[in-house]
């Protein structure tokens, strides 16, 4: 593909005719949000019993972002050699590493809430997490402080939930979080200590600097995971009208 900074819509059309003489699908997609952060990226992609191998690029074209897909089937041969070679299932892992987790924190992000977490169990905690102000930390002292400030978060809550717990960067300042057979108050208790241990950590380079985080939480009670995190996602605006706070479903018959 052509590395450049800025194409025009007929570059591209004119590009993309170029290369589907050799591939099987050439695709346009507008904005960048099922990239993450990556400039490109590669996978393997499965469909019935057929396997494709897919390249993305992020791009612009006329001042605004686009994706750009380049899907080829992998024919019998080239599956056979793949089959019999011992660094395909590392690539695999490498491939799925790369393209379900956010490159700058290491928490899995939107693309993995969005193909891989189809449903989600009773009684799990569905928490979502939103950074105070975090606009100030950027206009003020920098964006590399505003990327120290998403590390430290994502640290800080690795270190207090469990393993089997999901942790996902969905949005620029946003977290979910995903707690499998969890009791309300003890969701609720986990919350508040999360909250807590944001603002008590220390920002690399920033040591007077203090985190301060606003979280809805629910248990999910056999719903669509969608809906789950929409009920989160409201208590979470909720607790952001009130300040850096945690508002659970505990706490829904005050509001």
């Amino acid at each position: 593909m052509k590395d450049t900074d800025s194409m025009t819509m007929q570059d591209v059309l004119e590009m993309m005719k170029c290369i589907r003489e050799f591939f099987t699908v050439v695709r346009l997609e507008s904005g960048y949000d099922t990239m993450d952060s990556e400039e490109t990226y590669c996978e393997i992609e499965y469909l019935k019993e057929d396997i494709f191998f897919v390249k993305a690029k992020r791009i612009e074209i006329d001042g605004k972002p686009y994706v750009i897909k380049i899907k080829q089937e992998v024919d019998e041969k080239i599956l056979q050699a793949l089959l019999e070679s011992d660094q395909i299932p590392e690539r695999l892992a490498y491939y799925n590493e790369k393209i379900y987790h956010d490159s700058l924190t290491g928490a899995y992000n939107r693309r993995f809430f969005q193909e891989k977490m189809i449903s989600v169990s009773k009684n799990t905690g569905i928490a979502m997490m939103d950074l105070d102000n975090f606009k100030a930390y950027n206009d003020t002292y920098g964006h590399h402080a505003g990327d120290l400030v998403l590390q430290t978060t994502v640290m800080t809550i690795k270190s207090v939930i469990r393993r089997d717990d999901i942790l996902i960067r969905y949005g620029g300042d946003e977290f979910l979080l995903l707690m499998p057979g969890m009791q309300s108050q003890v969701f609720h208790q986990k919350l508040l200590q999360i909250h807590q241990f944001i603002y008590q950590s220390e920002v690399p380079e920033y040591g007077k600097m203090h985190v301060s985080t606003s979280i809805g939480g629910v248990i999910a009670q056999g719903e669509e995971i969608e809906q789950a995190v929409e009920r989160a996602d409201k208590l979470m605006y909720a607790a952001k009208a009130q300040k850096s706070c945690v508002v659970t479903d505990v706490d829904e018959e005050v509001l």
